[in-house]
This record gives structure tokens, C-alpha cells and sequence, in this order.
């Protein structure tokens, strides 16, 4: 049970911090799954953990581009366009990725991770003016290349698309952040539907999946309930789609999100999911055990995420995430490497 809500605040944490930065949480949920898991054999391993993540990834921009749409912040015209573009870029990056043994992807994943911690780093110190006509044939090559990379590793691509989208084709800032996470959710769907064609993510496994999102719906129900009688209660009226942020809405939204993650792992305790045959026994049915639970947690705090973004930008805590990212990126290179030697 420890072990269970781990996760679940763990995914309600990362939920937090990929709704600030425009991202489903790929970029965390690799490198700590690659951590619990060090040393696969199979094949495929590589494959079920990028897998797996962007199954996580998915859920997430799910909720984060729905709590983006209700503030009007997203840029539906290009992200579609965009997204359509990085589509065929998608097959490249999951042929990689079947053809890497565990301690390459750990290698690839390190050396790509790096550059992009620095440029997040640097690009988060700049001030961009925005522009109503963004360079669209830019941005469908920005998207095309961008999701060659986020579909080899298993991520979704949020950490870049916000920041590239800002600098280069000077988005506002969270229109940057809303539009990546359209687009990462566009994306990580249609990942999903691949892998689980090519059995990677078992078609026996999607029954327990449904069920688990039937649980995350009563929950984020709960979440919007608890929400609403807060908001009476509190007395609170501001209003996320003016960008209006107090110090109780954020108390507010935090309390709903937890309420929801405990309504929706009550109801996954009492159906036993996690004593079901495929997730006791073997290591990929654990892993896709801990995307359920990071699920869970993920999905609620979207709302307390987007509301943080606006009262206090994403800056601060993209800062801390890329050199959190960089030390991430060379301590997988050296387990990598470590691995190859060592074979």
C-alpha cells in the first residue's frame, strides 16, 4: 500500500510540474522508471518503458490541455498543424526505438536529454515578446524534428516544444506551455495506438486500463465537487480565464486534487487491480502497474498545476528541472555505458 501511494503522489506531483511547463511528464517518469529497473533482459525492454511512459504522458496532456482549453489559451489552428506534422516523425522515432537494446536507449536518451536541460536552462531567463502570426513553416519543422526525438525516448516532448515555441516563433509564454501540451497529447495518442497494435502494450492489459480510467473519472468528479464547495465556502471568485490567481485558490485546488486521488485509489484498492495475475507476476506487468498508479495521481493536478503557472510563471521551476535534467542525463549515460562494458 506504501508502495502504491508512492506513486500516486509521485504522478500527482509530476502532474503538477508538467502542467507549469507545458509537459505530460515523460522527461520524469523514463529516467525513474529506467532507476526501479536498471536491468531487464528482454529485447523490448526499451520499448515497454518508452511505451509505458507515454501511456502516462498521455493521460496527463488529456487533463492539461483540458484545463488549458477552459482558460482559452491554446493555439488550436497551429497546434493541429503541428501535430500533423509531427505524425510521420512519430514512425522514425518508434523504429529507433526497436532497434536499441536497454543500455543504448539509456545512452541516446542521456545525450539528448543534456542539450535540452541547456537550452531549457538558458531559454528560461529570456523575456519574449509575443506575435500574432507565429512562422508556421517553422513550427511544422520544429514539431516534425522535436517528435522524431520524444517518440525514441518514450516522452512526449512538452519540455521543448514550450520553450522552442516561445523563442523561435514567440508564443506568450503560457500559450507556449498550452499549446505543447495539445499537441503532446495529440502525439502521445497516436503512440499509443501503435504500440498497443504491435502488442507492446498487451490488449490484456487494457481492461485493467479501462477500469483504472473509470476510477480517475469518478475521482476528477469528486475533484470538481469538492472544488465548487471550496469555492463557496472560501468565498473565492477568481477566475483562471482572466489569469486571476489568489493564495486561497491554490490552497483550493490542492485539497480538490488530493481529494480526487484519494476517491480514485480507494476505488482501485477495493477492485484489486494490483493482485491481478499479469502485475504480480514479472517485471513489465510492474512497470505498467506504476503507469496505472502515476496515472491516477497525475490526472488530478492539473488544475492546481495551470493555476501555479499563472500566478507564478514556469520559469522557476524550468530552471530546476533542466539542471535536474542535465545531472539525470549524464548519470544514464554512465548506467548505459556501465551496461555495454559490462556485457
Amino acid at each position: 500500500m506504501i508502495f502504491q501511494l508512492f506513486f500516486i503522489f509521485v504522478g500527482f506531483a509530476i502532474g503538477i510540474i508538467g502542467t507549469i511547463v507545458g509537459a505530460g511528464g515523460g522527461f520524469i517518469a523514463v529516467p525513474m522508471l529506467l532507476w526501479i529497473y536498471p536491468n531487464l533482459n528482454s529485447s523490448y525492454a526499451s520499448r515497454v518503458i518508452a511505451s509505458c511512459s507515454i501511456l502516462f504522458v498521455f493521460f496527463n496532456a488529456l487533463l492539461g490541455s483540458w484545463e488549458h482549453a477552459k482558460v482559452k489559451m491554446i493555439k488550436y489552428k497551429e497546434g493541429s498543424l503541428y501535430s500533423a506534422c509531427a505524425i510521420p516523425a512519430i514512425l522514425i522515432g518508434i523504429y529507433i526505438t526497436d532497434r536499441m537494446s536497454l543500455a543504448w536507449f539509456k545512452i541516446v536518451f542521456g545525450i539528448i536529454i543534456i542539450p535540452i536541460s541547456v537550452f531549457s536552462f538558458i531559454r528560461s531567463y529570456h523575456d519574449i515578446t509575443a506575435r500574432d502570426k507565429p512562422n508556421n513553416a517553422l513550427g511544422m519543422a520544429i514539431s516534425f524534428f522535436i517528435s522524431i526525438f520524444a517518440s525514441t525516448l518514450g516522452v512526449g516532448g512538452g519540455i521543448l516544444y514550450g520553450p522552442t515555441f516561445a523563442y523561435f516563433l514567440k508564443f506568450d509564454k503560457l500559450v507556449a506551455k498550452a499549446t505543447s501540451m495539445f499537441i503532446v497529447g495529440i502525439t502521445s495518442l497516436v503512440i499509443v495506438i501503435l504500440r498497443t497494435n504491435q502488442d507492446v502494450l498487451p490488449f490484456e492489459l487494457v481492461g485493467y486500463l479501462l477500469l483504472t480510467l473509470v476510477f480517475i473519472t469518478i475521482g476528477l468528479l469528486s475533484n470538481y465537487v469538492i472544488d465548487k464547495l471550496l469555492s463557496k465556502r472560501l468565498q473565492c471568485e477568481c477566475l483562471l480565464n482572466q489569469k486571476q490567481v489568489c493564495g486561497t485558490c491554490l490552497i483550493k485546488y490542492l485539497f480538490s486534487g488530493i481529494f480526487g486521488v484519494l476517491v480514485s485509489y480507494i476505488l482501485f484498492l477495493l477492485s484489486n487491480i494490483a493482485k491481478a495475475e499479469p502485475f504480480v507476476n514479472g517485471e513489465y506487468g510492474k512497470i505498467f502497474l506504476i503507469t496505472l498508479l502515476l496515472t491516477v495521481g497525475g490526472t488530478q493536478s492539473s488544475k492546481l498545476g495551470n493555476a501555479l503557472s499563472i500566478k507564478f510563471g514556469g520559469s522557476w521551476v524550468m530552471r530546476i528541472l533542466a539542471i535536474l535534467l542535465g545531472l539525470v542525463g549524464i548519470l544514464t549515460i554512465y548506467r548505459g555505458w556501465s551496461g555495454i562494458i559490462s556485457h
